[in-house]
């Protein structure tokens, strides 16, 4: 079983597998890392993005019995992206926190 962790979680793994030379991405396991962590961050970012809408198409067919509609699918797509944006917010007001608190 495959759980949806926050996306604050994925990158402490992140944090964790490059320190630990380990190129698995902590969302789709693959060996996608290329230690430039601009290319890793977008690439974990891409994944949990690409995940959470899977599952929002997968729960909407699950529940109505059919895929959505474009406007319904554009809907999906922009709640996605805003949900991930408020956990990117949050992953920064954390590591404020703790530069702070360090």
């Amino acid at each position: 079983m495959r759980f949806t962790l926050t996306l604050h979680d994925y990158l402490s793994q992140y944090i964790h597998n490059i320190t630990n030379e380990d190129d698995h991405c902590p969302v789709c396991y693959g060996r996608e890392l290329q230690h430039d962590s601009k290319h890793d961050v977008q690439h974990v970012l891409d994944c949990y993005k690409a995940d959470l809408l899977y599952r929002a198409l997968r729960e909407y067919k699950l529940t109505k019995g059919h895929n959505p509609d474009g406007d319904t699918l554009s809907l999906l797509i922009q709640l996605v992206h805003k949900r991930v944006s408020e956990q990117m917010l949050n992953c920064c007001e954390l590591l404020e926190t703790r530069c702070v608190v360090d």
